[in-house]
């Protein structure tokens, strides 16, 4: 980006999870803005409100308020909006298993992994509305479909050695799911990209109770 793209003052699309292009210091924009500030456009999209906290069960709730959006909807500016408040309240990076305790609690400071990364991330700790510039609405939560894996992500060899080098290294988790036949297969059987048990399931292999 800054070599092809900011350098020469040119324009590209980048495609990413949002969390990798917010307007935080670890990220990629993050990086590259310490020289080239105020020039990029951080879109997010919306999955719902309060995933993988208490909040969650609010979420209807929360939606309603965008029942007479248009589908699809960009909101381009949420800073001082009711949503960027929304946001701000209900955001979570999904990282819960974050250098996790036994207690299933985020310390306050970097522990010992247990097959995943040890320290929390720098976004768990940001406003949403000053990560992100613009809101992308594709519906309610519980209407987005999840997309299967493509057959031809298995049939890449180098890709799958890849994951199972990773996921050997990793230890139980979402990485080594990745490369398992059988959490591939159980998660593409379900039509929805919502999960209301995604996270006792991410967290089970980790011996993580999340009901408590």
């Amino acid at each position: 980006m800054e070599k092809e793209v900011l350098s020469k003052h040119r324009k590209a699309l980048m495609l990413f999870g949002t969390a990798h292009l917010f307007h935080v210091g670890s990220t990629a924009v993050g990086l590259y803005e310490k020289n080239y500030p105020a020039v990029t456009l951080v879109i997010a999209d919306h999955v719902g409100f309060g995933n993988w906290t208490p909040l969650a069960k609010y979420n209807n709730e929360f939606e309603a308020r965008m029942a007479p959006w248009p589908v699809p909807a960009l909101v381009q500016d949420i800073k001082g909006t009711w949503l960027a408040d929304l946001l701000d309240m209900t955001y979570s990076t999904g990282n819960v298993f974050f250098g996790m305790t036994d207690g299933g609690k985020l310390p306050a400071g970097s522990v010992k992994a247990k097959g995943t990364f040890s320290e929390i991330p720098v976004e768990a700790k940001s406003k949403f509305s000053g990560m992100a510039d613009a809101y992308f609405y594709l519906g309610r939560r519980d209407l987005l479909l999840n997309e299967p894996t493509p057959a031809e992500i298995f049939l890449d060899k180098d890709y799958m050695a890849e994951l199972q080098r990773r996921a050997a290294i990793m230890g139980e988790g979402p990485i080594t799911d990745l490369v398992s036949p059988e959490k591939i297969s159980e998660r593409d059987s379900n039509p929805f990209f919502y999960d209301p048990d995604e996270l006792n399931k991410v967290m089970q292999p980790l011996g993580v109770n999340t009901s408590q």
